[in-house]
């Protein structure tokens, strides 16, 4: 729970303590007056009484300074967080410079990122030559983990990395899952940057005008690796990282690309701190929950019951 002016607590734990004193002279006058009464209404009638105007001023305190409660929800109802993440799974992902190889890394810091996901849809889309789903948008987190658990680097042929096919796949899966005004999505690409130069501004353009950011992580090192032979023909292929596969995307969305070589766990933990929901300004607003009204209701019971509960009219029957 939060307050809406946390700057007058000070101030209300000041007049709390001075209620405080004053409702403990009134408690005593109370019992001076009914001294004549037997004990157990002696007792009764003031400290109910005292202990009603005690809860009555919290309430007012607790309605000046206005407690807000979060009542966001989280389920298949809410209008929600889409997360996809786009993996390469090129040839050249299958390199052992970082450990066990790059897409074991990636595989490693996607799992993570979605058991953080909660209440948010979760795609993840694969890409070499050509793109393919892999886990269609989904709130079940279980799911989408064991299928990304999954991924072995073979689905596709081990072309090389185009980009254009897997924005475009992401595009109209974000399109077809949500409502007009509800396609702001978040993008994670994870690749070496090994990519074959395309014209995809077009699409970059369609995601920004949906509200959607695309954010770009490396994998690999500048060193770089040798590419495993599986087939045993040929000679060695050598695979660095290559930042410059990300600018035209960087520039668009004026974001920084992630190095990721270690610490997957945590490797998305910044930028999944900056995603974006697929909600106007409004409906955010409907996340917070004021309790003035309530306690100011409160107040009114508390008052009523204050008077009803007169020690006075006890004597006179």
């Amino acid at each position: 729970m939060k307050f809406a002016h946390p700057e007058w607590i000070a101030v209300a734990w000041g007049l709390a303590i001075l209620a405080g004193g004053v409702l403990f002279l009134l408690h005593k006058r109370h019992l001076g007056i009914l001294s004549w009464l037997p004990q157990n209404t002696r007792l009764a009638f003031p400290l109910v009484r005292t202990l009603l105007r005690g809860l009555l001023f919290v309430s007012l305190l607790l309605a000046w300074i206005e407690p807000v409660i979060n009542i966001k929800k989280v389920g298949d109802k809410q209008a929600d967080r889409i997360v996809w993440y786009l993996l390469d799974v090129s040839a050249s992902m299958q390199t052992q410079d970082v450990a066990h190889n790059r897409i074991s890394v990636a595989k490693e810091a996607i799992v993570a990122s979605i058991k953080r996901m909660a209440g948010a849809r979760i795609g993840v889309i694969l890409f070499s030559n050509s793109a393919l789903v892999q886990v269609p948008l989904t709130h079940d987190r279980a799911a989408a983990i064991q299928l990304t658990n999954l991924i072995t680097g073979q689905e596709l042929a081990a072309g090389p990395a185009q980009l254009r096919q897997a924005l475009l796949l992401a595009h109209k899966r974000t399109v077809s899952a949500t409502q007009k005004n509800e396609k702001a999505a978040n993008i994670i690409i994870i690749s070496d940057g090994e990519v074959e130069p395309e014209n995809y501004a077009s699409i970059l353009y369609r995601f920004k005008q949906d509200g959607a950011i695309i954010w770009t992580v490396a994998v690999g090192t500048e060193q770089g690796g040798f590419i495993p032979n599986i087939l045993n023909t040929g000679d060695p292929v050598l695979s660095k990282t290559q930042l410059s596969g990300f600018e035209p995307i960087k520039k668009y969305f004026n974001e920084q690309t992630l190095a990721l070589t270690t610490s997957p766990k945590n490797a998305f933990v910044n930028i999944e701190d900056k995603f974006v929901y697929s909600l106007n300004s409004s409906d955010n607003e409907r996340d917070s929950f004021s309790l003035r009204a309530f306690f100011l209701v409160l107040a009114i019971l508390l008052g009523l019951g204050i008077y009803f509960a007169r020690p006075y009219q006890a004597i006179e029957g």
